[in-house]
C-alpha cells in the first residue's frame, strides 16, 4: 500500500512539473534565455558583473572597504547598462514570475503537508 501511495504522489509531482513546462511563461522565459544567451554584448555587461563581484566579495573579506565601494559603483554601472536592454529585462521579468510561482507551490504543498500531518 505504502509503494502504490508513493507512485501515485511521484506521477502528481510528474504531472505539475509537465504543466509547468508546457505553460506559456516557462516556454517564454526559455526562449528569452536562448536569445539572451546569444547577445554578446549583454553576457558580456554580466561576466562583468560577476567578476566585480566576486572582486567585491574578496575585498570585504580583507578588510579592504574603500575598494568595495569602488567594486560596488562598477556593478551598478553595469547593470545600468544592462537595464537598457528590453530582453535582459523581460528575461528577469519572467524569472522573477516563474520563482513566485515555484514558491508558491513550495509554500502550499508545505502547508497542505503541515496540515494533514500535525
Amino acid at each position: 500500500m505504502e509503494k502504490k501511495l508513493e507512485t501515485d504522489i511521484l506521477l502528481k509531482i510528474d504531472e505539475l512539473v509537465e504543466s509547468i513546462k508546457s505553460h506559456s511563461t516557462y516556454l517564454t522565459y526559455l526562449e528569452l534565455a536562448d536569445k539572451l544567451k546569444l547577445n554578446k554584448e549583454i553576457n558580456a555587461l554580466i561576466e562583468e558583473v560577476k567578476a566585480y563581484q566576486k572582486e567585491a566579495v574578496k575585498k570585504e573579506m580583507l578588510g579592504e572597504l574603500s575598494e568595495v565601494k569602488a567594486l560596488d559603483n562598477d556593478i551598478s554601472s553595469c547593470l545600468s547598462k544592462l537595464n537598457k536592454y528590453p530582453l535582459y529585462l523581460d528575461y528577469l521579468d519572467y524569472q522573477r514570475e516563474l520563482n513566485t510561482t515555484f514558491q508558491l507551490i513550495k509554500e502550499s504543498l508545505e502547508d497542505y503537508l503541515n496540515k494533514y500531518t500535525n
